[in-house]
């Protein structure tokens, strides 16, 4: 049985009828089809909706009960129900369809990282190294760029609400523009039913429908200017907006053949408040310009010259003032500023080029095929003018390269050593035993020659070549006592001095005791062997004490040190160089360890900043100082990752919850009607989009939610408010006018938006049906001059005016006056020639656009 159905069959007994819709709405606003619905999301439909809707019907305790024992339900079915997660059966393949994916945004640094992850997990299995480090962080990588495209994809939501509102606004005024805005709104819709960003097309239409409301808000068209081939840079001259090769209705006395109209904006003569509209709309552009200047430019906005005029950009945006030249100052000093640090990445690339050059012609067999491959990918990022993030990494294994050849020359080195010391040892024991068949030497003779004939091969048996060293000494001294003292004991001094282990404080000692023991002067010469042997006993001891320390410090077992100690008691120095080499390799694999996980806490606490990952940020800093020298406690920085999750999923509910709230007040409320309305249904739909990515969306896109709920409250307020009065004005009417007034509280229709062009009237139509598309919202009064002019209309000044542009047409050659417009403070005065009367409109200037538009298409519709 599907699970949704198991789910329905489930809370039937409790929500009832209801049932089938809550799982409908749940689903819906996760963004699920009813096939794809799996136990994990299941949970959350029942934690964050049913549970809700349940306590509706039963008290909390009650509704938390039948939650939980429905997910018990689940879990027991999980095995047999739960799709394997492609990502985790098959994380290579997973890698791959990313980088495919997120191919498109090349220019993000975590999109440069996954594709770095996916060339070295070639790169290692190619060499035969184990890649499931790689993997894990790809995935990780994965799931960040999912967290970053969702939160994109919700401002572009954002985007196309914008711009669905700004067309509504200015759809009226006819011409190309705004068919070109709805043509780019149309691709942005698309764009964002397949989950891919149109940043260009975004960019392209905010700034189109932005020029457009100014010229709508500015009433424009009351004043079309005549400017054949007026360039750009006159128009800049003028103090005006041009908006260019713009279809203009005929809006003066009339046009002559061959001309052209060009839309301007003259600011110098707008009305006060009309400026600010104006002035309100070049803010949002801004702040929005910065918002995205700062993302586009976030590797360099603490440059030194960037840094002051960011902080003065935003100080001025946030006291309301238009940022103007300096905006544009700050976007120069970034785009100078990113070129910087191209450059001086692409020196950092050079110098790490060169220095893995020389790694591989000093040594071809290094192992540098994943730096190689890593570098390449950087050049690819520089050649494309975008800044690489893998620099740091990159770095770090060139110097790991260099560290490793500097340990293997190193190593080469102590075996040369070890084999001129075999080699001398071989020598001198040949030197200073005697002939014969003693039974102390049989053994000893033996073992010597195992040593020989691996010297013959050119290799050294560490451990045979250190118990040599001690049983000589011993051997001769026994043989000393046999007879032989003087010359016995002179061998057994240089035996011992050979024992003696390669440091530095004994070096000197060490050599001028055996120039004088070669010399022959045996007797003096033994307290101070002695002695020597006794110092390099303590030192050999405080240095196994420094890598047991050492050890500990990184929480790595000792066991090496405690034999290499053992060893020392028995009388034998042991082999510090190798335990040296031991130690720091289990360090270094330590690190790495430790190194990968500080990343994936950094990369989480990158995701979290909004709730407070800065100071976890700065933790994990200081956990990586730290792990130079220790191994640092990671317990405490992933139990405040593990808050700061639970935080955001307490956010996430909390907005969802907010949301909802704001659905119910404004259903309540927006009966009402009218601009705030429409305003408040617009980020409605915009956080309801919200609402069901929710569960994909970081912090950034939580934050942009909350910033929208916010400016929904205020709206929604207000129109409660704005209910609230009309419903007070309600009471206070007569009871016919009250009747029909109370029908918009017991029927609440959709928020008014504006209203669709209305057609031209038929020929033969009533003068009062004529008259009908003029009236709207906005318009004062409309009528004919010759039927029924208002009280305060004189007709005479009017007739007036009739013939003074009359004049003007005869002088300008025009056929016929088709429309003159009249503006005045807030109002704007139409008179147009209509089936041979004249129509008279007195309107809001807001609305004067519209007015044009539906006049010139209505004599354009009358014979």
């Amino acid at each position: 049985m599907p699970l949704l159905s198991r789910l329905q069959e489930a809370l039937e007994p409790h929500l009832g009828g209801r049932t089938q819709a809550v799982l409908k709405e749940g689903l819906a606003r996760l963004g699920l089809e009813p096939a794809a619905l799996d136990p994990d999301r299941a949970a959350i439909l029942l934690k964050r909706f049913v549970y809700r809707e349940l306590q509706g019907q039963m008290d909390a305790a009650s509704a938390r009960k039948v939650v939980e024992e429905t997910l018990r339900a689940l879990a027991q079915e999980a095995p047999a129900q739960r799709a394997p997660d492609p990502a985790r059966s098959d994380p290579k393949r997973a890698l791959q369809q990313a980088v495919s994916r997120f191919k498109l945004y090349f220019e993000w640094p975590e999109v440069q990282r996954l594709r770095s992850l996916a060339a070295l997990v070639e790169a290692s299995e190619s060499e035969g190294e184990s890649t499931e480090e790689l993997l894990k962080e790809a995935l990780a990588q994965i799931d960040l760029l999912e967290e970053k495209l969702q939160n994109a994809l919700l401002r572009q939501a954002r985007d196309i609400s914008d711009l669905e509102d700004a067309l509504e606004r200015v759809k009226n005024i006819g011409g190309p523009k705004p068919r070109r805005l709805r043509s780019l709104l149309k691709q942005i819709k698309e764009a964002q039913q397949q989950e891919t960003l149109a940043t260009a097309e975004v960019e392209r239409a905010r700034k189109l429908a932005a020029d457009l409301r100014k010229l709508v808000e500015s009433s424009v068209v009351q004043n079309p200017t005549l400017v054949p081939e007026m360039t750009p840079e006159a128009a800049d001259d003028a103090g005006v907006i041009a908006l260019e090769d713009e279809e203009v209705p005929e809006l003066v006395a009339g046009e002559a053949e061959g001309e052209e109209f060009e839309i301007l904006i003259d600011f110098e003569n707008l009305e006060p408040e009309v400026a600010d509209r104006i002035r309100e709309i070049d803010l949002a552009e801004e702040r929005r310009r910065l918002e995205r200047l700062k993302e586009q430019y976030a590797a360099v906005l603490a440059a030194e010259r960037v840094a002051p005029l960011l902080e003065e950009v935003e100080a001025a945006l946030a006291d309301g003032a238009l940022a103007g030249e300096r905006l544009d100052e700050l976007q120069r000093a970034l785009e100078e500023a990113f070129k910087d640090a191209v450059a001086e990445a692409r020196a950092r690339y050079e110098w790490l080029s060169e220095r893995l050059r020389s790694l591989e012609l000093e040594d071809a067999e290094l192992g540098s095929q994943r730096a190689r491959t890593q570098l390449e990918l950087i050049k690819e990022s520089l050649e494309m003018g975008v800044l690489p993030g893998d620099l740091e990494q990159a770095e770090r294994q060139v110097k790991a390269l260099e560290e490793a050849l500097a340990a293997k020359k190193q190593e080469s080195a102590r075996q040369s050593r070890l084999l001129e010391e075999a080699r001398g040892l071989v020598e001198h024991a040949r030197e200073a035993l005697p002939e014969g068949e003693l039974p102390e030497l049989v053994g000893f003779r033996e073992r010597l020659a195992l040593l020989e004939t691996g010297l013959e091969a050119g290799e050294v048996d560490e451990a045979l070549l250190g118990r040599l060293k001690a049983e000589l000494p011993e051997l001769l001294s026994q043989l000393a006592q046999a007879g032989e003292a003087a010359r016995a004991l002179r061998a057994r001094l240089l035996a011992e001095l050979d024992a003696l282990p390669d440091l530095e404080p004994l070096a000197s000692t060490r050599d001028s005791l055996r120039v004088r023991l070669e010399e022959g002067a045996a007797a003096g010469v033994e307290d101070e062997v002695a002695a020597l042997a006794a110092e390099a006993r303590r030192l050999t001891q405080a240095h196994l004490d420094e890598l047991a320390a050492r050890l500990r410090a990184f929480g790595l077992a000792t066991g090496s040190v405690d034999a290499a100690r053992a060893e020392l008691e028995a009388g034998r120095f042991p082999d510090l160089s190798a335990l040296e080499g031991r130690v720091e390799q289990q360090i270094a694999e330590a690190q790495g360890h430790l190194r990968q996980e500080l990343r994936s806490l950094r990369a989480s606490a990158e995701r979290l900043k909004e709730l407070g990952g800065g100071e976890l940020l700065e933790a994990v800093a200081e956990a990586e100082a730290a792990l130079e020298t220790g191994l640092p406690d990671l317990t405490p920085l992933k139990e405040r990752l593990h808050a700061l999750l639970e935080r955001r999923e307490a956010w996430r509910q909390e907005l969802d919850r907010r949301y909802r709230t704001l659905r119910e007040r404004f259903e309540a409320a927006r009966a009402v009607g009218g601009e705030t309305a429409y305003r408040a249904l617009t980020l409605l739909d915009f956080l309801e989009k919200g609402a069901r990515r929710i569960e994909r969306l970081g912090t950034s896109g939580l934050a942009e939610m909350e910033r929208s709920l916010g400016e929904a409250e205020q709206l929604i307020t207000q129109l409660e408010q704005e209910f609230a009065a009309a419903k007070e004005v309600a009471e206070q009417l007569s009871g016919a006018d009250l009747d029909d007034l109370l029908g918009v509280f017991e029927a609440p229709a959709e928020a008014e938006a504006p209203q669709p062009e209305p057609e031209p009237p038929a020929e033969g139509e009533a003068a009062g049906d004529a008259l009908a598309p003029f009236r709207m919202r906005g318009v004062t009064w409309v009528g004919w001059l010759e039927e029924a002019p208002p009280a305060d209309l004189e007709v005479a000044r009017v007739r007036d005016l009739l013939t003074e542009l009359d004049h003007l047409r005869q002088e300008v050659g025009a056929r016929q006056v088709r429309l003159a417009v009249l503006t005045l403070p807030g109002h704007a005065f139409l008179l147009a020639p209509y089936a041979g009367r004249h129509l008279v409109i007195l309107a809001e200037k807001a609305q004067l656009s519209r007015l044009v538009t539906l006049i010139h298409r209505s004599l354009s519709a009358t014979p």
